[in-house]
């Protein structure tokens, strides 16, 4: 799923409340390791979703949901929704006065090649390269280098049009000798 796609949603399903937002998190993380000169087995996890908060009449709802098609987000609002119809009037705090801003803006981390631009033939080697180099003494017993690559992409979208993009891509090596 992509942006536009969650924005198009987002619009499709808001409920008619005080306020509504979507928080909507993508995340792929991939691993490469070589110990001892041998390829460690490879790792890729992927984690999607959205946090969803409603104000309405007073009251506050949240509720989070991974199934993000249409009938899935539209089922997380009404959770929402239920849960601030449910404590209007209830709690200590009148959200129905509370001012809530609707921000703007962008930010994307600064790469000067993309991890998927690199082929992992050649990302493989360039570990093997680094485990070698590690191996300068008899007396090391092992040798464990690995990289960790994670994309972070966070959307937020507010009712009345705030929308805050957030691409965060972190690179994170790993060296060790024993």
């Amino acid at each position: 799923m992509n942006i536009d796609q969650v924005r198009s949603l987002y619009n499709k399903v808001k409920p008619s409340v005080d306020f509504s937002s979507l928080r909507f998190h993508s995340d792929k993380d991939d691993s490469l390791g070589v110990r001892q000169g041998v390829l460690e087995p490879a790792t890729t996890a992927r984690d999607i979703g959205a946090m969803l908060t409603v104000y309405h009449k007073g009251g506050m709802g949240y509720a989070a949901t991974a199934d993000l098609s249409e009938s899935g987000l539209r089922a997380a609002f009404n959770k929402a929704v239920a849960w601030a119809s449910a404590n209007a009037g209830c709690c200590v705090a009148d959200y129905g006065s509370l001012k809530l801003p609707h921000p703007k803006g962008e930010f994307h981390s600064p790469v000067k090649t993309h991890w998927d631009d690199v082929t992992l033939n050649d990302k493989i080697a360039y570990l093997n390269k680094v485990c070698e180099a590690l191996n300068v003494s008899d007396k090391i017993v092992d040798r464990d280098v690995n990289i960790w690559h994670s994309r972070s992409e966070r959307l937020y979208l507010t009712s009345e049009g705030g929308e805050v993009f957030q691409d965060f891509n972190r690179l994170i090596p790993n060296y060790q000798v024993t």
